[in-house]
């Protein structure tokens, strides 16, 4: 009994240690959000959209940038109702940028290879919206 338990705790921690991993090369994607209806592409190189229908709460993903320059993001969100918003944020949480749905855009220089979590964020939200960013 002690062994399986042992070897219960291994797998348990070797998984987590897996998610953080894939978490942090921007391969898992995190929500904490609740929705009728939510389907969409947030892993695109340079793009995310989704439909969805009642949605609250957040959702986040890593991002790494390949080149350090100036890129700009659009955010295009044609609401039937609620909110929506795109935060990007760098080191240690610091906000560097807040896109708001129906039509917004920033430019944000960024380093290469540096960890961003990308976040966004919906209030009893229904609609679409893309996320575009070039250099």
């Amino acid at each position: 009994m002690l062994r399986f338990i042992g070897t219960a705790i291994l797998s348990i921690s070797a998984l987590c240690a897996l998610m953080v991993g894939l978490y942090e090369a921007g391969l898992l994607v995190l929500n904490f959000k609740r929705a009728l209806l939510f389907v969409g592409s947030l892993r695109g190189k340079g793009r995310c959209r989704a439909q969805f229908t009642a949605c609250h709460g957040r959702i986040q993903r890593v991002i790494r940038f390949r080149e350090s320059r100036t890129y700009r993001f659009e955010l295009k969100a044609p609401l039937r109702r609620g909110e929506m918003e795109a935060e990007l944020l760098g080191e240690g949480g610091r906000s560097l940028m807040r896109l708001c749905a129906p039509r917004d855009s920033a430019q944000i220089d960024v380093r290469r290879g540096e960890r961003y979590v990308l976040r966004f964020i919906f209030r009893q939200a229904s609609g679409e919206f893309e996320l575009s960013w070039n250099g």
